[in-house]
C-alpha cells in the first residue's frame, strides 16, 4: 500500500522552503558606475576590500584586475575576515555561481 502525505502538508513543506532567504552575497565589478554597495552587478562595489568589509559572507567578483586599498609597515595587503567566501570569474551579469565562466572572465588579485 503506498502511502501520500495530506495536501495541506505538501502546501505546508513548499511555503517553508519557499521562506529560506536566498544566500546573502555582495558583487564587486573594477568599472560599476551605480551607487558602488554591492547589492548587485550594476551597483558593485568597485574596491575588493569594501566588499570585504561587509556583512555577507559570499563575495562574486566579475573579471578584472584588483589591487589592495589597505597598507601596513609590511606593504599592501588585504583583510579577509574569517569565514569570507570569495568566487571570482564572473562577466558581471550572472546570477548563479554555476552560471560563471572563468576561462573567459580572468579575476586577478594581487598585492603589486
Amino acid at each position: 500500500m503506498k502511502s501520500f502525505l495530506p495536501i495541506w502538508a505538501v502546501l505546508l513543506l513548499c511555503c517553508l522552503a519557499a521562506k529560506t532567504p536566498p544566500p546573502q552575497r555582495v558583487y564587486v565589478k573594477h568599472d560599476a558606475t551605480g551607487a558602488n554597495d554591492g547589492s548587485s552587478w550594476a551597483n558593485a562595489y568597485t574596491d575588493l576590500q569594501s566588499a570585504l568589509a561587509d556583512v555577507p559572507d559570499t563575495i562574486f567578483v566579475a573579471e578584472g584586475t584588483y589591487k589592495p586599498s589597505t597598507t601596513n609597515d609590511q606593504g599592501h595587503y588585504f583583510n579577509v575576515p574569517t569565514g569570507k567566501k570569495i568566487f571570482g570569474g564572473f562577466a558581471g551579469t550572472e546570477d548563479w555561481l554555476t552560471q560563471r565562466d572563468i576561462a573567459p572572465n580572468p579575476c586577478i588579485v594581487t598585492i603589486f
